[in-house]
């Protein structure tokens, strides 16, 4: 995978994922045309190609100066900064719907918890409603602070 801050293959694409052939472009690599010499350069660790003084320049640059290691630096605490900005915002958007989805289910149940207690309800009838046994949705019920219907005790 190739990630770069412009379209190194001018096909509008930052980033490009490459095995012999361009997933995004369809292109083969290693054909001998240009594009294949030019990928072939981000193969290797350390490469000088006289096709590609620039890009031979500027990839020493990058790789041997201070200058160069900084900014790479900072282009990937950029992306970390990014990664990390949104697997927050997705985390916070989970963590909301789980917590309303929890909120409804406990409004609901302590709505049944009321019924019973005032005697709206059945015991029975709001424990299938709860989907919990009788004596499940009593000792619910007594722990949550509710009073228990005269005839029943847990």
């Amino acid at each position: 995978m190739y990630i770069s801050e412009f379209d190194i293959i001018g096909a509008g694409h930052t980033i490009y994922h490459v095995n012999k052939v361009i997933a995004e472009t369809g292109q083969i690599i290693e054909d001998g045309t240009d594009i294949s010499s030019l990928m072939s350069c981000f193969t290797k660790k350390e490469f000088n190609n006289p096709k590609f003084p620039r890009l031979s320049k500027e990839v020493k640059y990058l790789k041997t100066t201070e200058g160069g290691l900084n900014s790479m630096c900072t282009v990937m605490k950029y992306y970390e900064d990014i990664a990390e900005q949104r697997g927050r915002s997705e985390g916070l958007a989970e963590g909301l719907a789980e917590g309303r989805s929890v909120g409804i289910s406990e409004g609901k149940r302590l709505s049944y918890f009321e019924m019973v207690q005032d005697g709206d309800m059945s015991v029975k009838k709001a424990a299938q409603k709860t989907n919990l046994t009788e004596e499940e949705f009593l000792k619910e019920m007594k722990l949550s602070g509710f009073n228990l219907p005269q005839e029943q005790t847990i």
